[in-house]
């Protein structure tokens, strides 16, 4: 009675009461609609037993590749562990995924050995990370180069200008990518000092060329 005067503000024409109303199609209605309920609920139920089985099959999965990766690091040496260890970082922090801190130097009781090195050469090895503890030969090379063997090179020509241009340059290239150094202050030092040297060298060769061709005018 409560559907019907919802739905109808007057009795039709020839009807005195709800009784006198046919409710056949309003019971094909309410069937109708307890059928979908009772379908959607049944749906419902397949797709969290899916859920569920899919669930149970990715812990099947994960837990035997777990038991394999066991199996496989337990038949690892040491050695072989480590750079496995080490090649997975790496893949981890080309992607971003991981990051770490660089490491440095530091006087500790735990490390007689590294506190000993540090107290007798440290001046030659703090500066840089751990990594690029051989750095500094690097860099003595490269005043190697610079002061001593361009001189027996076109000694006097715009070519030994452009040999230690080359040099300078491959430092350059070399201090941006490994950045070498524990801060980025001295990072960043470090590649302006080059690039000072390089536009020195830069200016330099553009002067010799000039005075050569001046020379062979006057001439």
């Amino acid at each position: 009675e409560k559907l019907l005067l919802l739905c109808r503000f007057e009795w039709p024409e020839g009807i005195e009461g709800p009784g006198d109303v046919d409710n056949s199609a309003l019971v094909v209605l309410t069937d109708q609609f307890n059928d979908l309920r009772e379908q959607q609920k049944h749906d419902m139920e397949q797709r969290e037993e899916a859920r569920r089985e899919l669930e149970a099959r990715v812990r099947g999965s994960q837990s035997d590749v777990n038991q394999n990766s066991e199996d496989e690091l337990e038949g690892l040496s040491d050695d072989a562990l480590r750079n496995k260890v080490v090649s997975i970082g790496k893949v981890l922090l080309a992607c971003q995924v991981m990051a770490l801190p660089p490491m440095t130097w530091e006087r500790s009781f735990d490390r007689p050995e590294e506190t000993r090195a540090i107290n007798r050469v440290g001046f030659l090895f703090l500066a840089y990370e751990v990594r690029f503890w051989y750095w500094e030969l690097t860099e003595m090379l490269r005043k190697l180069l610079m002061t001593s063997l361009l001189v027996f090179v076109y000694d006097g020509e715009p070519a030994q200008i452009a040999g230690g241009m080359v040099i300078t340059f491959v430092c350059i290239v070399a201090t941006l990518s490994l950045q070498p150094f524990v801060t980025g202050g001295l990072n960043s030092l470090q590649a302006f000092s080059l690039s000072a040297q390089f536009l020195t060298l830069f200016i330099g060769l553009m002067t010799m060329v000039q005075d050569s061709r001046a020379d062979d005018e006057s001439y």
